[in-house]
């Protein structure tokens, strides 16, 4: 049987440890529980990262680093159902690949978790979907979009109960093309034909 490179130990730790900080939050996650849901001994997983806080950093720059490059590959496109569909389906990719860390992303709006939405840089996320409107206030950006977030809020919400069910499902792509079908209705552009 081959066995895991140290990159792929490294994105299961991480993608674990990601998981268990949006279930408890970083002060109530402990290296033991990492430890224990990957399968690694504490001390194998202190080989990797020497503390809790270097694992956490590493999981939350993992995590900026995806939310950036859903941001990035979506920046030029216009704001609308393109871009939408794209946010969407990107997010669901990334809950295929690495469903902790989607979890995390998603950790700010499921439990409002503050030091969470602040080390993630949650605005790149939304940002994503609305385009950045540097020429309005924030409060007065806010005000006017208050029904957008709550249908983007709706969308993630979607997104969110996907990256649970997409990495367990028989029937992967079309459970991911239903889910970007519901997305797109929550985001009021309907189903293509």
């Amino acid at each position: 049987m081959a066995r895991n490179s140290s990159t792929d130990v490294e994105r299961e730790i991480l993608n674990s440890a990601a998981s268990l900080i949006a279930r408890f939050g970083p002060e109530r996650s402990t290296i033991q529980q990492v430890a224990d849901a990957t399968g690694y001994s504490k001390a194998g997983l202190l080989h990797h990262y020497s503390s809790k806080r270097e694992l956490q950093d590493a999981v939350f720059e993992l995590s900026r680093a995806k939310i950036h490059a859903v941001y990035t590959s979506v920046e030029t496109v216009p704001v609308g159902a393109v871009r939408d569909r794209m946010v969407i389906t990107a997010l669901l990719d990334l809950s295929l690949e690495l469903p902790g860390v989607v979890s995390l992303m998603l950790a700010p709006l499921t439990a409002g978790d503050d030091e969470i939405a602040e080390r993630l840089d949650g605005v790149v996320l939304s940002a994503s979907f609305n385009g950045v409107q540097e020429n309005k206030p924030y409060a007065r950006r806010l005000k006017a979009d208050v029904a957008r977030q709550v249908d983007i809020s709706a969308a993630l919400g979607a997104v969110s109960v996907g990256s649970l069910l997409l990495p367990i499902a028989d029937a992967a792509d079309d459970l991911k093309s239903q889910l970007i079908d519901a997305c797109m209705r929550i985001l009021d552009h309907g189903t293509p034909a």
